[in-house]
C-alpha cells in the first residue's frame, strides 16, 4: 500500500533542513524563499515590492537585493503580505 503524503510531512522536512543552518552567523539569515512547482509556477516569500512586470520577466524587491523570474506568458496569481505566486512557463529564478 502506498503512503499518502500530507502537507505536514513536507513542513517537518523543511524544519529539519532549516535546523542545519542554526549555527550560521546572524548575517546569513534567509533573504527570501522560493518554491518551484515544476516549470509552471514559482512561489516566493520575503518579497518587499514589485519592481517591474512583463509577460517574460517579473522583477521583485527583496529586503536585500532583488529576484528576477524569467519565463513565457508570466502572470501574477497572488501577491499578499510578502508572498507572491508567479505562474506561466518558468525558465529561471535568479537573485541580483
Amino acid at each position: 500500500m502506498a503512503h499518502k503524503l500530507n502537507r505536514g510531512d513536507f513542513l517537518g522536512f523543511e524544519d529539519n533542513i532549516l535546523e542545519c543552518f542554526n549555527d550560521l552567523p546572524s548575517f546569513c539569515e534567509p533573504i527570501f524563499k522560493a518554491v518551484m512547482l515544476g516549470d509552471n509556477a514559482v512561489y516566493l516569500q520575503g518579497v518587499k515590492g514589485l519592481k517591474s512586470f512583463s509577460r517574460d520577466c517579473v522583477c521583485l524587491f527583496l529586503r536585500k537585493g532583488e529576484v528576477q523570474v524569467l519565463g513565457e506568458n508570466l502572470y501574477i496569481k497572488k501577491y499578499c503580505a510578502g508572498d507572491i505566486a508567479v505562474c506561466g512557463k518558468i525558465l529561471s529564478v535568479s537573485r541580483k
